[in-house]
């Protein structure tokens, strides 16, 4: 059954033997306690695992102002995109790779360590699942790095699939997921770290704090097992995306 906020509060004040609230509003000192820490036990949940409910994907907008737009042409081919303002990444300038005509991924950038290209990570990321369509857990290109609000990359476009914060209404992409959204074994995993949260201010009880802490280790290992078998997907392989290791690859298999 998919729980609402309040719901999933309730559950947690019953595990510290608490009485319930109506709203995390609704003026009383037990939804007062509840709203503090709500949202950040939330967040926290959702950053500790790749959840398939929780996640969204949308184009990203390229962060205006971030490089010299004299040297970068329009289409992106130029072979020098230039030194992006703001001092990072350090270097003078960045040569884009164009892949031989005809091959899979002909276009710039691709196998490029460095990265011009920075872009606005949305107000609701939490954790990055995949890059253009390649798996944050592998070693193939596109490379990437995060850097506070910005993810920079050698890309000249940026698709991202994330797990988002669904206690944030009102942002982009395509039907986002809420609270009650989330897989059965998610927000049990929720409940049990909101539990955990309040047992110390409600209870100041370390033991029962404790005992709360181990049970929510195992149930986030369990809801961690189900979620990694509930998905199959092929993954991109290196030498597509690069020519060295695709030359390498057609020399070793003569």
């Amino acid at each position: 059954m998919k729980l609402a906020d309040v719901d999933l509060c309730n559950l947690a004040l019953d595990q510290i033997a608490q009485t319930n609230i109506t709203s995390l509003n609704d003026g009383t000192d037990a939804s007062a306690k509840c709203a503090r820490s709500y949202n950040q036990t939330v967040r926290y949940v959702l950053r500790s695992g790749r959840w398939k409910s929780a996640r969204v994907k949308l184009q990203l907008a390229q962060t205006a102002n971030m490089f010299d737009p004299a040297v970068v042409a329009t289409n992106g081919t130029q072979g020098n995109v230039g030194t992006p303002v703001g001092g990072w990444p350090p270097g003078a300038n960045y040569t884009v790779i164009t892949d031989p005509a005809g091959s899979l991924d002909e276009g710039p950038a691709y196998g490029d360590p460095q990265m011009a290209y920075p872009y606005q990570l949305p107000p609701d990321y939490l954790r990055l699942v995949r890059f253009n369509d390649v798996d944050s857990a592998t070693t193939s290109y596109p490379f990437w790095a995060i850097r506070g609000n910005q993810i920079w990359s050698n890309q000249t476009q940026a698709f991202l699939e994330y797990v988002r914060d669904v206690t944030i209404t009102g942002v982009q992409g395509s039907n986002p997921p809420s609270i009650g959204d989330l897989d059965s074994d998610l927000q049990e995993v929720i409940i049990k770290g909101l539990a955990a949260r309040l047992a110390w201010i409600f209870q100041q009880s370390t033991k029962l704090q404790d005992q709360l802490k181990k049970e929510y280790d195992m149930m986030l290992a369990r809801a961690l097992a189900i979620d990694s078998r509930s998905e199959r997907i092929a993954l991109r392989s290196p030498y597509i995306d690069s020519g060295w290791i695709r030359a390498r690859w057609i020399s070793t298999a003569k």
